[in-house]
């Protein structure tokens, strides 16, 4: 198809693209809806599987002859697309009925619950397993804090949902070694994989934890 339309008159198309307001202004405007009339009325002589017949128009419509796919496709090019919502705006907030909350063993066999705090979701010691090394925090970098009990100690915070079974951004203390990892969750009904790495959740390591369902004694 040839061109629907091109300058001759340079300069004056010039002082068209330069006025400020005013008829200048809005002449090639007009033009080109001319020519996005021209190029619809092509189409429709061109190719006429897109009409919709006169008959299936409904009594609340004009039943004019419409090309709908050819001016959905022009009205997109018009048409600015919907604002996206901020990434931050669409993290659901922890609730109630999270599959991550609740009491999780370790491997240890020591029990962590997980609880919904101002941060997000946060982990702290329940039970103590009766082969632990040790009931105190000894391995902290903090020298003061080594004779704290481990017992209700806070070891994971800042977990924030991505979708409603996994949650990452948040850190896990480690008292056996005294680091703190970045970490990430995934709940699988009763299991829970947690990932503890330092800069990338590629070099890391992954542990399983187990939901408790019968009673037990908390150690706080």
């Amino acid at each position: 198809m040839a061109s629907l339309w091109s300058p001759t008159d340079w300069p004056q198309r010039l002082a068209e693209l330069q006025a400020p307001t005013g008829e200048l202004k809005e002449a090639h405007l007009r033009r080109d809806v001319r020519s996005l009339g021209a190029l619809l009325g092509e189409v429709l002589r061109v190719d006429r599987r897109w009409l919709i017949p006169r008959r299936s128009c409904m009594r609340t419509f004009s039943c004019k002859v419409l090309a709908v796919p050819v001016l959905c496709g022009l009205l997109s090019i018009t048409l600015p697309a919907p604002a996206q919502t901020p990434a931050s705006a669409q993290t659901p907030a922890p609730a109630q009925t999270s599959p991550f909350l609740g009491d999780w063993q370790v491997p240890s066999g020591t029990i962590v619950r997980i609880d919904p705090c101002s941060s997000g979701f946060c982990m702290r010691i329940m039970f103590l397993s009766p082969t632990a090394d040790a009931t105190t925090d000894i391995h902290n970098p903090d020298a003061t804090l080594r004779r704290k009990s481990l017992c209700a100690l806070e070891i994971g915070s800042r977990f924030h949902l991505s979708d409603a079974t996994h949650a990452s951004g948040g850190t896990i203390y480690d008292p056996k070694s005294g680091n703190t990892y970045r970490g990430q969750m995934v709940v699988e009904g009763d299991l829970l994989r947690l990932r503890g790495y330092i800069g990338f959740s590629l070099f890391g390591r992954t542990e399983i934890w187990h939901r408790v369902h019968a009673s037990y004694v908390s150690c706080d």
